[in-house]
């Protein structure tokens, strides 16, 4: 397209921001398309000189993002370049490809010049043509230093590439390979001379195969004797990491080889807790609550809360104070309940004696993040609002951010909302 099709394609759209902006490098492996499915913003095509850059500098790895959800990883290898694509979903977007370094930071080069040409036509078109607004979205989108990167790599290619400074943590393992990229023969490989335990990217293996869903390099681990009750770098057992992820199958497979259901991690949770923290709604956890409370674990009024069963809340009412953030959860809950149509006053009144209860017991509206009035605020539901200082909720309570509700209300703009909080003090 040449620079004034461009500027009149882009101009068309009903509001000109960054995710109307598209285009990239679209790159070809022996005649096929590798990457077409992903292009995406033209300023998130940047990432490829700036991973170039990297790996130019003497990095042997280095990942970046080309496209929204992307995941683009390019590991150095002496003069060659491995780089793929995985999406933290664990499907592979770009499979593994192995090419010259030199010779795909060349190809790159003479690109961004063209592109370079074809986006400053672009911008000097749009000074005379564009509004204000829509000159400043496609400075911000297009006006990226195209020709400068493009002679930072053009210059080092004229010599030779350093070696990796001390702090480059290397290529990653072989195993984290096999699993990111499906491979079940070259896991097999990789532990018979690593073994389960190497630690890459803040992860052991076994945490990585169960966020990619990948079962079979689970039971691979597994059997191979991996340790169940390892903490990642975050914290969390393997179980933590499958109740967190919703990978049921995970659960069920490491629980049937010895993992505790009641082993929390470094910062407290329990599998049970993570479990319905990350499936508030309700939907997803049944298979896995069932599994954990088999092996186990032991319901508490926080599930309860999580799981909308308001028998059980009531009964464990008087455990509020074990839980500083419940009321919080009891809004998520309430959130979830009515949206985003739902009868608010109605599941309020079922509600209600629960809420009640639980701020006898002790329950705090200080905690939570963000605080539980600040929750509700920020579901946008004055009905909700109204709920919760019907009962008694703290307005001068400071979020983290050190704002008040009434002040988030203020800054979304949520007149009525905001008139409620003032009529409050």
């Amino acid at each position: 397209m040449s620079p004034r099709d461009l500027l009149e394609h882009w101009l068309s759209a009903p509001a000109l921001r960054c995710c109307s902006i598209l285009g990239g490098f679209a790159i070809e492996l022996d005649g096929q398309p590798w990457n077409g499915d992903c292009l995406d913003e033209v300023r998130m095509a940047a990432g490829w000189l700036f991973a170039v850059k990297t790996l130019l500098q003497g990095a042997t790895q280095v990942q970046t993002w080309v496209w929204e959800e992307s995941a683009l990883r390019l590991v150095r290898r002496g003069d060659l370049v491995e780089m793929f694509d995985v999406h933290h979903s664990g499907h592979i977007v770009c499979p593994r490809a192995v090419v010259s370094l030199r010779e795909l930071a060349m190809a790159l080069v003479m690109e961004t010049r063209r592109l370079a040409i074809l986006l400053g036509g672009v911008l000097r078109l749009a000074e005379k043509e564009a509004d204000p607004e829509q000159l400043k979205a496609l400075r911000e989108n297009l006006g990226l230093g195209w020709a400068e990167s493009a002679d930072v790599i053009e210059a080092a290619l004229t010599g030779p590439i350093p070696q990796p400074p001390a702090s480059d943590p290397g290529p990653p393992p072989a195993m984290h390979l096999a699993i990111l990229l499906d491979e079940p023969t070259a896991l097999a490989a990789a532990l018979a001379r690593e073994g389960t335990e190497v630690r890459a990217d803040r992860t052991l293996p076994v945490h990585l195969a169960i966020r990619l869903k990948r079962a079979w390099a689970v039971a691979a681990l597994v059997d191979a004797g991996a340790d169940l009750e390892a903490l990642d770098d975050n914290g969390d057992t393997p179980l933590l990491v499958a109740c967190q992820h919703g990978n049921a199958e995970a659960v069920d497979q490491l629980l049937a080889a010895g993992a505790s259901a009641t082993q929390a991690g470094r910062h407290g949770d329990t599998p049970l807790r993570r479990c319905v923290i990350h499936y508030v709604h309700g939907a997803g956890i049944a298979r896995m609550w069932d599994s954990l409370v088999a092996a186990g674990a032991s319901p508490d009024l926080f599930s309860a809360v999580c799981r909308g069963q308001l028998d059980e809340a009531m009964r464990l009412a008087d455990n509020a104070p074990r839980f500083p953030d419940l009321l919080t959860w009891v809004v998520r809950r309430l959130r979830s309940e009515t949206y985003p149509n739902g009868d608010v006053s109605t599941r309020w009144a079922a509600w209600r004696p629960v809420f009640e209860a639980l701020l006898v017991a002790g329950a705090s509206w200080t905690h939570g993040v963000p605080p539980p009035l600040h929750e509700a605020v920020h579901s946008k539901s004055w009905e909700l609002v109204n709920a919760l200082l019907s009962v008694g909720a703290n307005a001068g309570v400071l979020d983290s951010g050190g704002m008040t509700a009434l002040q988030k209300a203020e800054y979304y703009h949520l007149e009525a909302i905001a008139d409620r909080l003032r009529r409050a003090g």
